[in-house]
C-alpha cells in the first residue's frame, strides 16, 4: 500500500511516501530494522505543549477500507462526545484536499487535535500538540490517546519509540527509484 507520509517531508525537503504490505494508515505491516531511521531524517521535535485554548479537530477525506477510513459521521459525532466532556472552544481544521498544506498555522492555539487516523495528526505529534485519535490501529496511537474521554488529560509521554517505529514506513523518492523500500518490505 503507497499513500502520501504521514510526515511530509524531511529536514533535507525530500518528500516521504508511507509504504506498508496490506493496509494504510498504519494499519499495515513494515519491516523495522537496527539502528535510527527517524535521526536519519533530521526532524525536529518540540516540546509538548502544555497550555493552549482551543481543540481542532483534523478531519480526513473518508478514502479508503472500512474499519480503516474515516466514517462518514465521524466529525459530527467526535463535536458531540467532545461537547460532553469539555467547555473549550472546538474548531474544525477542514482537510486541505489535494494541496499540501501544513497544519501549524491553523494550530497555534490548540490544546489539543483530534483525529480519527490523520497525518496531520503525527505531524502534530512532532510540533508538541497533543493528539487524540479514534481509529484503534492508528499509527500515531503509541504517542496519542484513543477517544476524546480524557481530553484534559493528553499524552505527553515518550513519543520516540512511535516516530522510530514510523519512520521505517516512510521513503524518499530516490529510496523509492532505486527500489529499497520493496526490498525492504518484500526481504
Amino acid at each position: 500500500m503507497a499513500e502520501n507520509g504521514y510526515i511530509g517531508k524531511d529536514r533535507d525537503g525530500h518528500l516521504l511516501y508511507a509504504l506498508a504490505l496490506g493496509h494504510h494508515l498504519g494499519a499495515g505491516a513494515w519491516v523495522e530494522g537496527a539502528g535510527d531511521r527517524w535521526d536519519r531524517l533530521n526532524i525536529d521535535l518540540l516540546p509538548w505543549r502544555t497550555d493552549g485554548r482551543e481543540i481542532v479537530i483534523l478531519p480526513q477525506r473518508g478514502i479508503g477500507e472500512p474499519g480503516i477510513a474515516m466514517p462518514s459521521t465521524w466529525v459530527v459525532d467526535v463535536v458531540k462526545r467532545l461537547e460532553r466532556v469539555t467547555d473549550r472552544p472546538i474548531r474544525i481544521r477542514p482537510h486541505p484536499g489535494k494541496a499540501k498544506t501544513d497544519p501549524g498555522p491553523d494550530l497555534q492555539s490548540a490544546w489539543a487535535v483530534v483525529t480519527w487516523a490523520s497525518g496531520a495528526g503525527i505531524k502534530s505529534i512532532v510540533a508538541g500538540i497533543p493528539v487524540f485519535h479514534d481509529m484503534p490501529s492508528w499509527i500515531g496511537g503509541p504517542a496519542a490517546k484513543c477517544c476524546v474521554g480524557d481530553i484534559e488529560n493528553p499524552f505527553l509521554g515518550d513519543r520516540l519509540p512511535m516516530l522510530r517505529s514510523l519512520a521505517w514506513s516512510q521513503w524518499a523518492t530516490h529510496e523509492i527509484e532505486e527500489g529499497t523500500p520493496f526490498k525492504w518490505l518484500l526481504g
